[in-house]
């Protein structure tokens, strides 16, 4: 016999009078299942019959505070793993770069130099460039016509539809070769 339903019905909070009168006499007819009727009043007792008692004062202010500082705790065991990981990558490429430079017989300062004044011009135009695209960014919505920015959001829109259903199409058609 499939007990399924009766047992749902034991769990449930309203039965209708025809459900319920089937209910019980199920329950008069199976030991399992009024065993299990038993043990969910008996539970229902203990969970209506407990005294629920308020925190004490403060608790959620201290609660709160001890999340917080949990928080920065571990922001600051992340801090600290990083920086041991970014400084000893650092070490070890100071130590390759010193090794290489003396197995292959080129000098590592002039190296260094140019490596790190190359790195330095990179960034200076990278700023620069923000800089501007600032500039243009601050000045250009309020210079162009709300109708030419419609044309644009339409324009670029669309293309990304496209471009996703290309990719969704070519995405289809390789599980039909695959």
């Amino acid at each position: 016999m499939n007990h399924s339903q009766f047992e749902n019905w034991i769990f449930a909070e309203d039965l209708n009078p025809e459900e319920a009168k089937q209910l019980h006499a199920h329950l008069q007819s199976c030991p399992g299942c009024k065993e299990l009727d038993a043990a969910d009043l008996r539970t229902r007792r203990l969970l209506n019959g407990s005294s629920h008692t308020a925190p004490a004062a403060g608790f959620t202010n201290r609660w709160l505070l001890m999340a917080h500082l949990r928080e920065e705790k571990a922001q600051k065991r992340q801090v600290v793993i990083l920086f041991s990981v970014f400084s000893t990558l650092a070490v070890i490429t100071a130590v390759l770069l010193i090794t290489a430079s003396r197995q292959e017989g080129f000098e590592l300062i002039p190296f260094v130099q140019s490596t790190l004044r190359s790195f330095l011009q990179w960034m200076q135009r990278l700023a620069i460039t923000l800089n501007s695209y600032r500039f243009v960014l601050s000045v250009l919505p309020f210079k162009v016509p709300a109708l030419v920015w419609f044309f644009l959001a339409g324009n670029l829109g669309f293309w990304v539809l496209a471009w996703t259903i290309s990719i969704w199409k070519f995405q289809s058609i390789r599980k039909v070769l695959a």
